[in-house]
């Protein structure tokens, strides 16, 4: 993993753990009910809050259940719609699809 990828991933750890406080906030949900029903230690949930640790798909979308909103409503339509096509091709052993032009393919 190169620096500009793992500056991006911490970047976006970031943001998704601030718009799940801004939820919270919001709806009064404390950081306490809130690991006790994911079923995660305090300290767990700290470092989710925080940032240091990010949540998983999973705990995004319990998250997003507990608070009766989309997961698209909880990360916020910033992140959801963010486009980084560097970001997602790194690392990836991309094969041409002979009559597939990724650059017009509608899929």
């Amino acid at each position: 993993m190169d620096l500009h990828h793992a500056e991006k991933t911490q970047e976006l750890t970031a943001t998704v753990a601030a718009e799940v406080r801004a939820w919270c906030a919001r709806q009064n949900v404390s950081q306490r009910s809130l690991a006790k029903v994911l079923g995660i230690s305090q300290s767990s949930m700290s470092y989710r809050y925080s940032g240091r640790t990010p949540f998983t798909f999973g705990e995004l979308m319990a998250i997003a259940s507990i608070l009766g909103i989309t997961l698209g409503q909880l990360l916020g339509s910033d992140l959801v719609n963010e486009k980084d096509p560097q970001h997602i091709a790194e690392g990836l052993d991309l094969v041409a699809v002979p009559g597939l032009d990724p650059g017009t393919s509608r899929l």
